[in-house]
């Protein structure tokens, strides 16, 4: 199981990828996979970083198991790309998963975070202002 961390695609964050190898890795260890995290740097190259690290995994697959990928958040984003891009990856697990990050970053509270290299990602214009949140409105994240 290769392990990829979210951070909002702002690169190397060693308490998420820690904690990543905690909870889930410890029970995925537990039942029998073989758990590696994988580093990406922050910027315009972060998918090419995760495709990379992967494709180095790949290479040094051992086992006749599935080869999957799991990640949460911008990390499961990042996970699904890649196993859309390498056929060799059997499943994906993916939590909390970005899956429409133009229409997630124009709706997205103001209160969320946002790394400036969610855009070079996604391909989305920061140009549109998001709409401002209000506590017990409903989300219209869905379409």
């Amino acid at each position: 199981m290769i392990m990829v961390f979210g951070s909002g695609w702002a690169g190397y964050y060693a308490p998420g990828q820690e904690q990543l190898m905690r909870r889930p890795g410890e029970l995925l260890r537990a039942r029998g996979w073989r758990v590696v995290s994988i580093d990406y740097e922050e910027g315009t190259g972060v998918l090419q970083n995760v495709l990379d690290a992967v494709g180095t995994k790949l290479t040094r697959k051992t086992g006749a198991g599935p080869l999957c990928i799991y990640g949460e958040s911008s990390g499961a984003q990042l996970a699904l790309v890649a196993a859309s891009r390498l056929r060799s990856i059997d499943c994906v697990i993916g939590v909390a998963t970005p899956t429409d990050l133009a229409t997630g970053r124009r709706e997205a509270p103001p209160a969320i975070p946002r790394s400036g290299a969610s855009p070079n990602v996604s391909g989305a214009s920061s140009a549109r202002r998001p709409r401002r949140w209000q506590p017990g409105t409903r989300s219209r994240w869905r379409r």
